[in-house]
């Protein structure tokens, strides 16, 4: 996720993957998260992904709709949201999310409270990244590595195929078919590569025969706690540049009015990390909710410390003992609000100071707990 992030955001090829099993705005069954069987990839699994390839190898532009639904396992949080998305080759991108009015007595998982997600906009012009937090009316920008760019981007983190040869897929993924019918193919996908593995643990893609292009896509976290699912409607392949503007309100969708945000350089561990639905980062000063994806050292002559402050201790564990590190956990203090339960206060060595290869790296977590203890011990 650190070293090649900054392609996901929006590309076209990350938009198209993130969702399926057919999932509604009203109380249809959400999808499933459970790892499809791997199984050896068969003559027809072969043959499905050379046609894939194939039937979008000659997309210059794709444009459409979506809906957007975010399963968060931890807090039991369904937020849904609608959008617009459009892609043109080789590597610019956008997703625009809106609110929706989510009816009283709206049902959605058992358990799970039905929310409206805010409204966002992620844009990849093929130089940079521009994630627009319309609340806050913040802009926060990353460059995008000149190695990266163009053709380049079916090499980041989430690219799902869109030109992707299939002998090189083979390699990168591991696909496995769970069902196929006159109308639709069902595959499961799990990644081989670890730069893969750390963004998402699973796929689950819906592919239409006729075009080959997605109906949904379902992508789960490296933890299992949080599910996002799309569903695409009203694709259309190829068309005039006067489209853009009927549906942008701009024939310039890539080059958005910033005049009256507050611009940022982002930070890669915060915005280039996340696809788009991730909570953004929140103050250290006013926490309210966790952090998702803390950067992992710098691959320099003399690696620091990132701030760890309001993530899951899962997620900072898995990432640093990726990356060569030795994680201790320990419960702390009571957690000042239920979102920040097992996240991240307190951490060893701390914030910008110098790191060693296979250094051991002491995090400490808010606890449920009503009454602080008085000594450290270890997390379960």
């Amino acid at each position: 996720m650190i070293r090649k992030l900054c392609l996901v955001a929006i590309s076209a090829t990350a938009l198209l993957m993130f969702a399926p099993d057919a999932l509604s705005q009203g109380s249809a069954k959400p999808p499933a998260t459970e790892q499809p069987a791997a199984t050896p990839l068969s003559p027809r699994l072969h043959q499905i992904l050379i046609t894939w390839a194939q039937k979008t190898s000659t997309i210059e532009r794709l444009q459409g709709k979506h809906t957007r639904v975010i399963y968060d396992e931890i807090y039991k949080v369904e937020k849904r949201s609608r959008g617009l998305f459009y892609y043109e080759a080789p590597d610019k991108g956008r997703i625009d999310v809106s609110a929706i009015s989510i009816p009283e007595g709206t049902k959605g998982r058992p358990q799970f409270t039905v929310q409206s997600d805010l409204p966002e906009r992620w844009i990849c012009d093929g130089s940079k990244i521009i994630k627009i937090d319309e609340p806050r009316r913040v802009a926060s920008l990353l460059s995008i590595p000149a190695e990266n760019r163009g053709v380049n981007m079916m090499d980041g983190p989430l690219p799902f195929l869109f030109g992707m040869p299939a002998d090189k897929a083979e390699k990168r993924y591991r696909f496995s078919l769970i069902k196929e019918s006159v109308d639709e193919v069902w595959l499961g996908v799990l990644p081989r590569q670890r730069n893969d593995a750390v963004n998402w643990r699973i796929a689950k893609v819906i592919l239409m025969k006729q075009t080959f292009l997605p109906r949904a896509v379902q992508l789960t976290d490296p933890t299992g706690n949080r599910t996002t699912v799309y569903q695409f409607a009203d694709i259309e392949v190829n068309r005039t540049a006067s489209t853009i503007e009927r549906i942008f309100g701009t024939a310039t969708p890539f080059k958005p009015d910033l005049g009256s945000y507050k611009i940022v350089t982002a930070d890669v561990g915060d915005v280039a990390a996340r696809t788009p639905g991730t909570p953004p980062r929140t103050s250290p000063a006013t926490p309210t909710q966790p952090r998702t994806t803390p950067r992992t050292p710098t691959a320099t002559k003399a690696p620091t410390m990132p701030s760890l402050k309001d993530y899951h201790w899962k997620i900072v564990k898995q990432r640093f003992e990726d990356a060569g590190y030795t994680v201790k956990v320990f419960r702390g203090k009571p957690a000042p609000t239920t979102k920040l339960v097992y996240c991240v206060y307190e951490q060893q060595p701390t914030a910008g100071a110098s790191l060693q290869k296979g250094q051991t790296v002491q995090i400490t977590l808010f606890d449920r707990a009503v009454v602080q203890t008085s000594a450290k011990q270890p997390a379960p």
